[in-house]
């Protein structure tokens, strides 16, 4: 069981990194759903973004100014969406996150096993979750420090770093972006900003490995509850040896 345990929050711990390196910076922090709710719930008060009427961009007409773009992000006190990462041998890997200030929540199923990451930088704790064993395991915050990293609107803000090049806009499931294309340590990275919100829809990844292809999907913004982030009453709290 433990050793099960171990694989299962390598598992998770690794996604997360992946997709924090996939918002446009080198990992630092996660995010988060309803504690009580099952999978694939959203948490109360939250309202799907309806889909934007795709748009062109008008010939002769420059492209909206990345920075200007990221910074509609900044107003977004908490959010939630859906992951899907491809990796290159061809295996998807999905999750839902939940973010709020300090605070973030990843809910996925891994070897079989619904599993929830909780994070809590200010308080620095980190705990994995497993609804089925009604049990909380927690682990080192550094491990859950380096998945979760910042919040995404931080993330994809540290990719100025690199002057990335603007390529124009797409719509993407029904969201005008912002495309922009940059290098990072032998790495090609290309993401697709939402025009309206600031955030990531899109990350493509191409190293020596093959490509990685990040979508972010069913985003809502607003209206998550503080106890999206909180353990439910009356787990077993017990602690990973080694971790």
């Amino acid at each position: 069981m433990m050793r099960k345990l171990i694989r299962i929050v390598a598992v998770l711990l690794v996604v997360g990194i992946l997709v924090s390196v996939g918002t446009g910076c080198a990992p630092k922090a996660p995010t988060a759903p309803p504690a009580q709710e099952p999978a694939g719930e959203e948490g109360p008060g939250e309202e799907a973004i309806p889909p934007e009427a795709p748009g062109e961009q008008a010939p002769g007409e420059e492209a909206p100014s990345l920075s200007g773009v990221l910074d509609k992000a900044q107003g977004i006190s908490s959010y939630s969406c859906e992951i899907e990462v491809t990796i290159p041998q061809g295996e998807t890997i999905t999750a839902k996150t939940w973010w709020k200030g300090d605070k973030a929540r990843w809910e996925g199923s891994f070897e079989g096993q619904d599993v929830v990451l909780l994070s809590d930088l200010a308080a620095h704790e980190a705990f994995v979750y497993m609804p089925a064993e009604n049990m909380a395991f927690r682990i080192d915050y550094s491990s859950a420090e380096e998945t979760v990293g910042e919040p995404p609107q931080g993330q994809i803000e540290e990719m100025m770093e690199y002057q990335p090049e603007i390529l124009g806009t797409e719509v993407i499931d029904g969201k005008e972006c912002l495309v922009a294309s940059y290098s990072r340590a032998g790495e090609q990275i290309k993401i697709w900003v939402w025009l309206e919100h600031g955030l990531p829809i899109r990350t493509e990844i191409t190293t020596a490995e093959g490509t990685i292809v990040m979508k972010f999907t069913n985003i809502q913004i607003g209206g998550i509850p503080d106890s999206t982030f909180e353990l439910p009453a009356g787990v077993e709290i017990m602690e990973i040896p080694g971790m």
